[in-house]
């Protein structure tokens, strides 16, 4: 009987199915390497991994799974030129891959492209219908309040709820106003106690909520000024000042933080012929905006009433809804459209039309994750616009790290960006699909000849969950790096104070780690909660003063502290205001931003003495996002902690039980993680090894 070992049959395309390239290394030196490679870039030692890659491929040189490897370990050690380099040569060698093109794509667009309302226009990328299954969820929806976690807030004025929606359109809670229940509400803003003032056109009032809904308290009746009649339109500002267009006066009212009359406007006046239909109200740097649907125009006051200038007028159609985009323009419910205005220049700029005739979108919002939520009141649905950028280039899904210590249970850390870099949140266990490539082995009879068959199957993961989201995690985890240049032995006093501020600062559970910045960085400590402040001070003060001091290499090991958990992240920079750049080796200033900002970590600096602050600290604050503070500055340096804990994060862990066969802890096995919502999606592949049996 013939026997032959080498016959190996696909029953499967695995090539195309995968966009890795095949494992191949069969030296047992390159085999290792590559191994401890690999386990060394999921524990977070991205340095230890590209010193690996490298020795793999002085024997393997024109190995594409290594320098694809390799490609991923510079991309996360912020060296994105390098990391495009070893990603060109893997194609030159393996052939094409849309996984390297994804990750190419992802760097060139994020260098190239400035995102910003209205520059290429918005398209639909998805609607949220009112009814659905035969079931009215909503119906004539006159407000949208995105919240942090990609969700929204709804009014639904025809049901006489306010409605809290998920990312994905699925209505988790329905907020009815408690016994009394609200009557026809049309507008909500936020309150200073985390709930919401909602107004009830209706019943000529306004009721302040908790945020579960239930009615505090209530502005209503009363006679003369103080009573309302129709109140549509709401805005607040950060000091708690409520504005309500009061729609059946024709006026706009300001309120104190606790509900009470302080002023109106919008009659005739000096240069201001007086509000004919005011609609929509926004506030921002202590200026309003009211537009008039009559008029079309918005007009602008200061926050005392006192008119202010006016444009638009009779260039809009029948603007409602106001509210502002991150970067400050103005967006404006107008009719079928959508438009965006720079409130410095007061250009507008058309940036969605609703293909539907009789369309009346009331309200438009700029959403946690860069959407426009546009409620249709008429249609009874909410569309989501998104940039075609996103919407066609899709996410950036980054698997960054595979924990396999519980092998066959699996967990996976996954971040996902948009084209622009900027984090998806609020994403569910059904908004991610993961699968496994499974191999068996079997003999097959053909006459005389016995083969081993080989299969590979993509196949779904078992048991897949969804552990947890980053910005769920409660705590925070900040590196505080301390610079120990002879110039800030002069400011002991304050280095103390910086270093015990931030630390008490922080929201509980979370963890601080102490690096000094000397010749050679050193992680002096570490501290859980707020009390090992001046613990990590004294340490701070104690290590020695160095001429020689280095912040490039100290930040890298700061970075690194902080790769392990499921936290959001920071580095706290105590200096003078510098960071030596004279004593840099291998790594620019901007790719020091890239590796923060590529790690997912902000960058605060906490400046003593009174020095000027260099232009490389702000460019990292600015890169990573941030701050730089003076640790004087009157409202405490506890802010860092409350601007972290606001921040936006993408990142989630998933689990799952594999039903690949490890090979005792020597096989490449491989992962696939895709990301869904709405017209976008992204997908990563990357590999594993279960523990050596």
């Amino acid at each position: 009987m013939k026997q032959s070992s080498a016959l190996i049959a696909f029953l499967l395309a695995c090539s195309t199915a995968w966009a890795q390239f095949p494992y191949r290394l069969s030296d047992p030196s390159g085999q290792e390497n590559f191994r401890l490679g690999v386990q060394a870039y999921h524990r977070g030692r991205v340095a230890e991994s590209i010193l690996l890659f490298e020795r793999v491929l002085s024997s393997n040189p024109r190995d594409a799974l290594t320098l694809f490897w390799l490609g991923r370990s510079y991309f996360k050690n912020g060296l994105e030129s390098t990391a495009l380099d070893r990603w060109d040569a893997a194609v030159r060698e393996g052939g094409r891959s849309l996984l390297v093109e994804s990750f190419t794509e992802f760097v060139s667009s994020r260098r190239s492209i400035e995102p910003g309302i209205g520059r290429d226009g918005y398209i639909s990328a998805g609607e949220i219908p009112g009814r659905q299954d035969r079931e009215d969820r909503f119906l004539r929806p006159s407000w949208v309040q995105p919240l942090p976690d990609g969700g929204f807030l709804l009014v639904s004025h025809g049901t006489g709820e306010v409605l809290r929606v998920d990312v994905n359109g699925v209505v988790r809670a329905r907020l009815r106003g408690g016994l009394g229940g609200f009557d026809r509400p049309y507008s909500l803003t936020p309150a200073p106690d985390g709930g919401f003032w909602v107004s009830e056109f209706q019943g000529d009032r306004i009721s302040r909520c908790d945020r579960d809904g239930n009615v505090l308290s209530r502005i209503s009746g009363g006679k003369g000024r103080d009573r309302l009649s129709g109140p549509q339109y709401l805005a607040s500002d950060p000091g708690g000042f409520l504005f309500a267009v009061d729609y059946g006066n024709g006026r706009v009212v300001k309120y104190s933080p606790a509900g009470e009359f302080l002023l109106e406007f919008g009659r005739p006046s000096a240069g201001f012929p007086g509000f004919r239909s005011p609609t929509g109200i926004a506030v921002r740097d202590g200026r309003v905006y009211v537009a008039d649907s009559v008029r079309k125009g918005v007009y602008v006051f200061d926050d005392s009433g006192n008119f202010l200038e006016g444009f638009a007028e009779g260039a809009l159609v029948g603007p409602e809804g106001l509210s502002f985009a991150g970067n400050g323009d103005l967006l404006i419910a107008d009719r079928r459209r959508v438009v965006a205005v720079d409130t410095e220049t007061f250009d507008l700029r058309e940036v969605y039309r609703s293909p539907r005739p009789a369309a009346r979108i009331v309200s438009a919002a700029l959403d946690a994750n860069g959407n426009i939520l546009a409620a249709d009141f008429d249609a009874s649905l909410v569309d989501v616009l998104s940039d075609p950028a996103v919407v066609y280039g899709g996410y950036f899904l980054e698997i960054e790290r595979i924990r396999s210590d519980g092998f066959p249970v699996v967990e996976a850390d996954i971040y996902v960006r948009d084209r622009f870099g900027n984090p998806v949140v609020g994403l569910d266990q059904g908004n991610f699909y993961a699968s496994e490539n499974i191999v068996s082995e079997r003999t097959v009879k053909e006459g005389d000849t016995e083969a081993r068959v080989r299969t590979e199957t993509l196949t779904p993961v078992k048991e897949l969950t969804l552990e947890g989201r980053e910005s769920d995690t409660p705590g925070m985890s900040v590196a505080l790096l301390v610079e120990r240049s002879p110039g800030i032995d002069a400011y002991r006093s304050e280095v103390r104070q910086a270093v015990e501020s931030v630390a008490a600062g922080l929201p509980q559970p979370s963890e601080s780690y102490l690096i000094t910045a000397g010749r050679l960085p050193v992680l002096q400590g570490t501290a859980s909660g707020a009390s090992g402040g001046p613990v990590l001070a004294r340490q701070a003060l104690a290590a020695p003063i160095d001429p020689q001091w280095r912040f490039d290499s100290a930040l890298r090991l700061a970075v690194s502290a902080l790769a392990s958990g499921l936290r959001r992240s920071a580095v706290v920079y105590v200096t003078t205001g510098t960071v030596n750049e004279s004593r840099f080796e291998g790594a620019t200033l901007s790719e020091l931003g890239t590796y923060l900002r590529n790690n997912g970590v902000r960058f605060y600096a906490v400046v003593v003495g009174d020095a000027p602050v260099s232009d490389a600290v702000r460019f990292l604050a600015e890169t990573a996002g941030g701050g730089v503070y003076r640790v004087w500055e009157p409202a405490g340096l506890g802010r860092i902690g409350r601007d972290l804990a606001a921040s936006s994060t993408g990142r989630y862990r998933l689990r799952f039980t594999s039903a690949a066969d490890p090979g005792f802890g020597r096989t490449y096995l491989r992962l696939a993680v895709e990301g869904y919502l709405f017209r976008k999606s992204g997908k990563d592949e990357s590999g594993y090894f279960a523990p050596l049996r």
